[in-house]
């Protein structure tokens, strides 16, 4: 979600902080999420069982090892795109 704020620039340019209310966001997402897997209410009527820790943050790890580098090969390559055009006429 940080990385994907900008389709030319990485996280870094941007700026970590740039935008607070992501934050807010991303904090939601995993409360909703953790409510969802871990809150016994209705986990029998969903049939799902929580997440042991490991494994959670290895599959979260993973995805990001995955994620990342695509995102951050595609700013490359649109970069380099936008460097071998002509400038645009106005």
């Amino acid at each position: 979600m940080l990385s994907c704020r900008s389709l030319k620039d990485s996280i870094f340019r941007i700026g970590f902080f740039s935008n607070k209310t992501v934050f807010i966001g991303i904090a939601a997402v995993l409360a909703l999420q953790a409510l969802f897997i871990y809150a016994p209410a209705d986990a029998g009527d969903l049939l799902h069982l929580p997440v042991d820790c490991a494994v959670a943050w290895l599959s979260s790890a993973l995805a990001g090892a995955i994620i990342l580098p695509g995102d951050l090969g595609e700013k490359l390559i649109r970069n380099r795109r936008r460097a071998c055009e002509p400038p645009r006429v106005r």
